[in-house]
């Protein structure tokens, strides 16, 4: 039988500072193995695509990244390195990515608290905090059965609701053509101009 409990984070995950490195230290390439990982809140945390870094311990898969400044946590199923203002939040728990996912969204419901207190003690908080989460009352434990199962049904959920879309926006018999594959595989290449490059600047007149 599930039952939901509270329990504290520090019982759960470890939290931890890093070393980050400014991203002129990178090796990028959109097609790297490990993902650069800064405060922002947009592309799950993403800020560059790398190839290792000399001299940089990247951080292991299948944890938490937490941006300080709008206290956002992402899961991390790729290794990764940091910039600045970062925390690795560590599951002290083995599950796969449905578990990893379930959890994430409990840690997210933290994020308003941990907005409201200093940077130097978000770490205390973050420990001290507690969260409901499902416990099998046979073993006393995280129930992981319930957890994926909570998981999966989301995703035929969201499947149901995308077929249903695509039969009635009769899109469901679609196929793509080789240059529908062409431009779906294209990613433009992105550099960086400075501002007074790529604007004139207009001179005050006076009246």
């Amino acid at each position: 039988m599930t039952i939901f409990r509270d329990v504290k984070l520090g019982d759960l995950f470890n939290i931890q500072k890093l070393r980050g490195f400014n991203k002129d230290e990178l090796r990028p390439n959109p097609e790297g193995a490990y993902d650069y990982i800064t405060r922002t809140s947009l592309n799950n945390g993403i800020e560059s695509v790398t190839d290792e870094v000399p001299n940089k311990t990247p951080n292991e898969p299948n944890t938490y990244s937490l941006g300080l400044i709008q206290m956002t946590f992402f899961f991390r199923d790729r290794p990764w390195y940091a910039g600045q203002f970062v925390r690795k939040i560590t599951p002290k728990f083995q599950g796969n990515t449905l578990v990893y996912l379930y959890m994430l969204t409990c840690l997210r419901k933290t994020s308003e608290t941990l907005l409201g207190v200093l940077v130097r003690d978000v770490d205390d908080t973050f420990n001290n905090m507690s969260v409901k989460v499902p416990i099998n009352s046979e073993n006393n434990m995280l129930d992981f059965q319930y957890m994926e199962n909570k998981m999966k049904s989301l995703e035929q959920n969201e499947i149901k609701v995308l077929s249903n879309y695509l039969s009635i926006t009769k899109l469901s018999d679609y196929q793509l053509t080789s240059k529908d594959i062409q431009i779906l595989k294209y990613k433009p290449k992105l550099l960086k101009y400075k501002v007074g490059h790529t604007y004139y600047k207009r001179k005050k007149i006076n009246f």
